[in-house]
């Protein structure tokens, strides 16, 4: 059982990771739930079209209001809960004991304790000692980005991905700034890049749900062709791939971003990205524009201009950024998961 929520203002990356891991899962046998809030469902409309069951909980969303959830599905016990929520607390994780046979937490915070057999924190340069006083000394930590949980199209890419690399030619940008971008980076960028001479074709990832979606909507058809919206989409190793460079969040997008070695500005877009940003920055992999606050179109035009100028630099970057991520998270995960007999788990 996977306990995870997504909306307009929290983002869908939770479930994306989640829906990375519990494919793999799925492909060798176990049956996986995913139960969240209702508006989850709307905010990742591919969690609907995943083929995974799903429960909708009411409001608050802890643990008292998954129960009779799961109850009215049907389900009584679970061999693994996964849980990935900021809002869960160690109450939470140790009310689901009597039905979950074992319990994984993914966070990427370090600052609660949790009550929990394995815990996953993805982020580049976590250490076991952010987590030695936050759970129990038999938990098992899976700590930094060797488990990313980034779906298998990604490292199936990787090495064709970085050999288009080599050239340091930038003519292709990707904006993708999160599923729903609520602070409003897509359009900030987009508006830039659109408004200035640079010869280049610009991808826009964002989901329909996003609260600017009409705005870079009205952008898009008025660029001429220059630039493209993909809605929702399903392809995101793809549009990596295909990019030179991109303009993103500091979310777990990085490490898709670094496992294809696409060289990245970052905007940090919520507290929890800055870390992020300030250690890929120092790894040479990505350039920290800083929050939305500290950029202008000037600043976003340059950043491109500078690299075209310096195609040794593009290219050191993507050397950087793909030798922190080689995109084989999900499958160290599994390995940590799965029974003998997993066609006989359940596993949400």
């Amino acid at each position: 059982m996977v306990r995870a929520d997504a909306s307009a203002t929290l983002g869908g990356g939770h479930v994306m990771r989640c829906l990375a891991l519990a494919d793999m899962l799925r492909g060798l046998g176990a049956t996986c739930w995913f139960a969240g809030l209702a508006e989850t469902a709307a905010a990742v409309p591919v969690l609907s079209q995943s083929g995974h069951e799903w429960v909708a909980i009411d409001a608050p969303g802890n643990a008292l209001s998954l129960q009779p959830a799961l109850a009215r599905a049907g389900l009584v016990a679970c061999d693994w809960l996964i849980v990935d929520h900021y809002g869960w607390s160690t109450a939470d994780e140790a009310a689901c004991r009597s039905w979950a046979g074992n319990i994984m937490v993914i966070d990427d915070l370090a600052d609660r304790h949790h009550d929990c057999d394995l815990l996953l924190d993805q982020t580049y340069g976590r250490v076991a000692s952010d987590y030695e006083s936050l759970v129990p000394a038999s938990t098992k930590k899976l700590l930094g980005t060797a488990y990313a949980l980034l779906r298998p199209g990604f490292s199936v890419m990787r090495p064709e991905a970085l050999r288009r690399r080599s050239s340091g030619e930038l003519k292709r940008v990707l904006i993708t700034m999160g599923l729903t971008d609520a602070p409003g980076a897509t359009p900030m960028v987009l508006s830039a890049l659109l408004a200035s001479e640079l010869l280049i074709e610009i991808d826009v990832v964002l989901g329909a749900a996003a609260p600017h979606a009409l705005e870079v909507e009205r952008l898009v058809a008025q660029s001429g062709g220059k630039a493209k919206l993909h809605r929702n989409s399903t392809e995101m190793d793809a549009l990596m791939m295909s990019a030179d460079f991109a303009f993103g969040a500091g979310g777990s997008t990085s490490w898709e971003r670094c496992c294809l070695g696409l060289p990245t500005a970052l905007v940090t877009l919520a507290d929890n990205q800055k870390g992020i940003a300030a250690r890929l920055s120092a790894a040479s992999a990505a350039i920290d524009l800083g929050t939305l606050d500290d950029i202008n179109p000037q600043r976003i035009v340059r950043t491109v201009q500078d690299l075209m100028r310096d195609p040794s630099r593009l290219i050191a970057m993507s050397v950087a950024a793909a030798a922190i991520c080689d995109g084989r998270g999900c499958a160290r995960t599994v390995a940590c998961l799965v029974t003998d007999d997993v066609a006989s788990t359940t596993c949400c």
